[in-house]
């Protein structure tokens, strides 16, 4: 686990964490924050200027991306208990209970392959919300505080409740497929700030970079 502290080096990235819960093998971009009590665990990415709230648990095979604002308490990819066998209770598939029943436990052929949970760019998760293990949430969506994601979200949608349904969308088709294509958040720090103005209106944001190509 990492160590908390206020600014440290990882890996020549720039990380400010205030967590002594992250795990060593996290995959960090640049200019990542980290809040109090967060808890990372194994296989975990998370891309550039992304920050991530107090007491929020991120489990394994998580994939993070860029400009993603995480707020407190959110809970990432709890695992899954099998549906389908007579009993839910893990004695079936863990190995920390074989001994117990003294039976032989082979988790790869019980077991499905466990799916990436992917958090795409410029993703906003409210307060409290889970996000269930599997889903792909895609860029510049927005996961109201407390809702129960159960199923992939589609680009610049914004979802609410439990389990979460789509309300509305930030902006029009046209618009969000443009935004998909722009990606800005793959841009350097220097042409965000030559385009700064631009991002406080959707209209003035497309035209310009429509105009730059």
């Amino acid at each position: 686990m990492i160590g908390k502290g206020l600014i440290i080096q990882i890996r020549n990235k720039t990380v400010k964490c205030n967590s002594n819960y992250v795990s060593l093998n996290t995959k960090f971009g640049e200019n990542i924050t980290i809040g109090k009590n967060v808890k990372i665990n194994s296989k975990v990415e998370i891309g550039n200027n992304t920050y991530i709230n107090y007491e929020t648990i991120i489990e394994s095979n998580v994939i993070i991306g860029k400009y993603c604002s995480i707020g407190p308490q959110v809970y990432i990819a709890p695992g899954n208990h099998p549906l389908n066998f007579i009993s839910t209770h893990p004695f079936l598939y863990d190995r920390k209970w074989q001994e117990i029943f003294e039976t032989k436990i082979n988790n790869q052929k019980i077991l499905k392959k466990v799916k990436n949970t992917i958090i795409e760019n410029d993703v906003w998760i409210g307060a409290r919300a889970i996000i269930m293990e599997g889903v792909h949430i895609s860029n510049g969506a927005i996961i109201g505080a407390g809702a129960i994601v159960t199923n992939d979200v589609p680009p610049y949608a914004i979802v609410v409740g439990s389990p979460a349904k789509i309300i509305k969308y930030r902006f029009n088709e046209e618009n969000i497929n443009k935004l998909n294509k722009i990606q800005w958040w793959d841009w350097n720090k220097e042409k965000i700030s030559r385009e700064y103005d631009n991002f406080f209106d959707i209209d003035k944001f497309i035209l310009k970079e429509g105009e730059n190509k």
